[in-house]
């Protein structure tokens, strides 16, 4: 009931460019992404998805985590 619209995406390419294509296209006003911890090592060899969109996208980014289970 708070959405207007929600709309699923399935694309080929960098995923961080293709979300930012469709969020400049579509005119979204929130991008909503699941993203997974990594290591600092897997960030650097492969980038982090969530932070190029959110830091990239012209609209706001809510970026949804697993919550860290503690010990």
């Amino acid at each position: 009931g708070c959405a207007d619209e929600v709309i699923p995406l399935s694309a080929a390419g960098r995923p961080s460019a293709v979300l930012v294509e469709e969020a400049r296209q579509r005119g979204l006003d929130l991008s909503l992404l699941g993203a997974s911890r990594h290591s600092a090592l897997d960030r650097a060899l492969a980038g982090s998805c969530a932070y190029e969109t959110a830091t990239s996208a012209p609209c706001s980014v809510l970026v949804m985590r697993e919550p860290i289970p503690f010990a």
